[in-house]
């Protein structure tokens, strides 16, 4: 089975966020459009959190029960969030490039 996020050695753990995090400038870099900034920054965010945790206490405690079966941690609700409105976003830029190639035509 996959190891989870907290089996996998720390310094492995940064390499992947900093990795996120320069693919997250060259989106920012690229894009301007301020729905999709918003979502790279809660994504970041969440990131930090849950590296800031993991370095402080071992591990990530800001754990939050959503009805009575399903407990997340707050920065993981952020970055799917996040990730959610940069999906939006890229669809609806894709939409509108789409439509104004068709109107060219």
């Amino acid at each position: 089975m996959y190891p989870g996020l907290a089996e996998l050695p720390l310094y492995l753990v940064i390499c992947m966020f900093l990795i996120a995090c320069v693919s997250a400038l060259f989106i920012l870099l690229k894009n301007h459009r301020v729905g999709t900034v918003v979502g790279v920054c809660m994504v970041l965010g969440g990131g930090v959190s849950n590296l800031t945790e993991r370095l402080i206490y071992g591990h990530v405690v800001d754990w939050i029960p959503v009805g009575e079966v399903f407990v997340t941690n707050v920065a993981d609700a952020i970055i799917v969030i996040g990730i959610l409105i940069c999906v939006y976003y890229f669809y609806d830029s894709s939409r509108t490039i789409n439509r104004a190639h068709r109107t060219r035509k």
